[in-house]
């Protein structure tokens, strides 16, 4: 981008509203676009008019838990 002055005045605006604004933490996200991603991110911004919503990821093991011992 370095070279074309347009976009670098716009990137720094952007960037700064995205500083102001409740998703700022999306600037530097890493988001990976699968559909239950995007039905979660959906289903969060219709739950602000009610109060929100807490959202949890599942977590697969790759190895078989050990029992616990009694």
């Amino acid at each position: 981008m370095e070279g074309n002055l347009l976009l670098e005045q716009f990137s720094r605006y952007k960037k700064l509203e995205l500083e102001a604004s409740p998703f700022h933490f999306l600037l530097d996200a890493n988001i990976e676009l699968n559909p239950h991603q995007i039905n979660a991110f959906c289903a969060a911004i219709q739950a602000l008019k009610t109060g929100g919503i807490v959202l949890a990821a599942s977590m697969v093991s790759e190895r078989p838990s050990k029992p616990d011992s009694c």
